[in-house]
């Protein structure tokens, strides 16, 4: 339990921090190409809020938590279930990723479907 609880905490905040960043990024991105583009501040924002609703945010951030928590557990349960053989570490890692992959598309479509209804 203590090699997966802080993998596993871990890749779970930086997920979310790093979902935090990306909702700073976009509005950041409003202050740095409004002169450039000469673009009414207030237009921007008044468009952005009508296309966001407070759901959208909730959303983000279930998706974040979700996916922060299975790429890890997925990762470390296909880690620790390496055989002791040096040509099962590339076989496993390669199965690990695209476990992933698969799992983050699959639950992604799952949760929005269920957003949606």
């Amino acid at each position: 339990i203590m090699l997966v609880v802080p993998r596993l905490l871990g890749v779970w905040i930086s997920n979310v921090v790093l979902t935090m960043m990306f909702i700073v990024t976009i509005y950041s991105g409003f202050v740095v190409f409004t002169p450039i583009l000469n673009l009414q501040v207030m237009e921007i924002l008044h468009v952005t809020i009508e296309a966001l609703v407070p759901m959208d945010f909730l959303v983000l951030s279930i998706k974040s938590s979700v996916f922060g928590l299975l790429i890890p557990l997925i990762t470390v349960h296909k880690g620790l279930n390496v055989k002791r053989d040096i040509r099962d570490l590339p076989r496993v890692s390669s199965q690990a990723v695209v476990t992933c992959i698969v799992s983050v598309f699959v639950l992604d479509v799952l949760l929005s479907f269920l957003v949606l209804v």
